[in-house]
């Protein structure tokens, strides 16, 4: 039996990285060179870095998502009421325009409850 067409040959000496996904004789470009920063967990470690030299305010929960045209928090923060403007600390640290700010601000406790008794009798 005779084959009609021949496979085609791949270049065993073309440059591609182990790890790399896209091959280096590909045609893919970058349309927004702006849009590429610094990895998300490192903004987070920054921001926490930054608002923790904050007086009055502690972070329960901090996420920081990457979105194609900015930056979005989520989380919980425990403030005394002199909350500084995280969405421009995020906007210096990732050079980015957009900040959507999803924080849960809460005011700090008197004194942490440990169970729903402790939480009663601290309302009362």
């Amino acid at each position: 039996m005779k084959r009609s067409k021949q496979a085609k040959s791949v270049d065993p000496i073309a440059p591609v990285a182990i790890d790399d996904l896209v091959p280096s004789g590909s045609c893919v470009s970058i349309e927004r060179p702006e849009c590429i920063v610094q990895d998300p967990h490192a903004i987070e470690l920054a921001v926490r870095k930054r608002l923790s030299k904050e007086k009055g305010i502690r972070f329960m929960e901090l996420v920081v998502r990457r979105m194609p045209d900015g930056i979005c928090l989520d989380g919980v923060v425990h403030t005394d009421g002199n909350c500084p403007d995280v969405a421009k600390v995020v906007r210096e640290i990732a050079k980015v325009d957009r900040v959507v700010n999803h924080l849960l601000v809460l005011p700090n406790a008197e004194k942490e409850c440990f169970s729903d008794e402790d939480w009663a009798s601290s309302i009362e």
